[in-house]
């Protein structure tokens, strides 16, 4: 227990925890919101089905592209901008509600932008951690924040039912909206040079052209590892499978709600 303590006792962790928190808790709020706000807005369990699909192959095809630019580029800033940013594109579905200019395309497209930069902040955790942690201190900071999806789970679709029944789904969307908001402000509390520790940067070449291509070899690299091992395949395979489903199950009962 004094392990968990002295964590807690760490700013610059207790910051990334409770981010992260928040954000399971939001994701968490927002799909009980999401469910009944598009039947309510098509009167079609078909088109959760199809918002589902786009939150979920959307970081299924980022997750391979984001790696190189974490390792890359300044991570703290990624951080704070991909969060700034999903609060922002997630804003836009009560504000268009309330100008009677939303529709499906508009939320799928939403979902999948919002869904493609999450990755930068599912990968940059196992990355960032190290950073943040001493070696010996790793297991018990990985169960922490492991924590937070439970947290998450178990807060947040109470809250966004509460919150959805006594506010309605489009200010439930933004207490989602508030919550990146603040990952990003916790974030930005924390220096640039913790994101770095213990890690060699590449040195960016001023050449974008050149960039591109150490980036492109990057990705490569990455697909090619993938490919070899059939079994991180399946893995994927099945938890994209699983994910789909749960989430699937879970927008089809809030829509009947």
């Amino acid at each position: 227990m004094n392990v968990y303590i002295q964590l807690l006792k760490n700013t610059y962790f207790r910051h990334f925890f409770v981010a992260l928190t928040l954000l399971n808790m939001g994701r968490k709020l927002t799909w009980v919101a999401l469910g009944w706000f598009v039947y309510q807005t098509t009167g079609s369990l078909v088109s959760i089905g199809i918002v589902i699909t786009a939150s979920t192959v959307a970081p299924l095809l980022s997750s391979v592209l984001v790696g190189g630019v974490l390792d890359q580029y300044n991570r703290r800033s990624i951080m704070i901008v991909e969060n700034g940013l999903r609060g922002v594109f997630l804003s836009l579905i009560p504000i268009l509600h309330w100008l009677d200019l939303l529709n499906l395309p508009i939320i799928v497209a939403i979902i999948f932008v919002k869904g493609f930069l999450s990755s930068f902040t599912t990968i940059g955790v196992t990355s960032i951690l190290p950073s943040f942690l001493r070696k010996e201190d790793l297991e018990p900071g990985n169960a922490v924040l492991s924590m937070t999806g439970q947290m998450g789970s178990l807060i947040g679709p109470a809250i966004g039912g509460i919150s959805t029944a006594m506010l309605g789904a489009p200010l439930t969307l933004l207490i989602n909206v508030i919550c990146f908001f603040i990952a990003a402000v916790l974030y930005f509390l924390i220096p640039t040079e913790v994101y770095h520790k213990g890690m060699e940067r590449r040195p960016i070449d001023p050449s974008f052209r050149r960039n591109l291509v150490n980036y492109g070899r990057d990705v490569k690299d990455g697909l090619r590892f993938i490919l070899k091992y059939r079994v991180l395949m399946m893995i994927a395979l099945v938890t994209f499978v699983f994910n789909f489903c749960l989430r699937t199950t879970r927008g089809h009962a809030a829509g009947l709600c």
